[in-house]
């Protein structure tokens, strides 16, 4: 018999299960897969995390609270990196650098953009490496 402290419920439905095998299953999703996989693993609800914002943003606040209790600090940090990621992602002014693992908010003024890591340097509009030329012509 399963103590009730040790049931846990899922956050978009009606489904439960004990604490380790909800560890287990979203420490690996987490670890290993997008966090739009990150939902119950009887009835795979909720399911449109992608394409619908709205219900993603409630669903990930509730699913935050859960996890904070039920799993290793690592794997709870790299969740939020995860969801802090995903946020970035969607704004148009987010870029990646070409050079090193780092994404920045860049304005959208600048046609240079400087990478605050490491200082590399490409071309806002086709993100290749900026060279002289780039200066005063389309990225054609």
């Amino acid at each position: 018999h399963m103590n009730i402290k040790e049931i846990v419920h899922m956050v978009a439905c009606d489904h439960s299960c004990c604490k380790t095998c909800a560890n287990n299953f979203f420490s690996v999703v987490i670890k290993d897969q997008n966090i739009s996989q990150a939902v119950c693993p009887f009835c795979q609800e909720p399911g449109n995390l992608m394409e619908d914002d709205d219900v993603a943003l409630g669903y990930y606040a509730k699913l935050d609270i859960l996890l904070k209790d039920i799993m290793e600090t690592e794997v709870h940090d790299l969740f939020q990196r995860k969801l802090r990621d995903r946020t970035l992602m969607k704004d148009p002014n987010f870029k990646w650098c070409y050079k090193c693992p780092f994404g920045f908010l860049a304005d959208p003024k600048n046609k240079k953009l400087v990478c605050p890591d490491c200082r590399a340097m490409s071309c806002a509009k086709c993100l290749v490496p900026w060279e002289a030329q780039h200066e005063g012509i389309s990225c054609q």
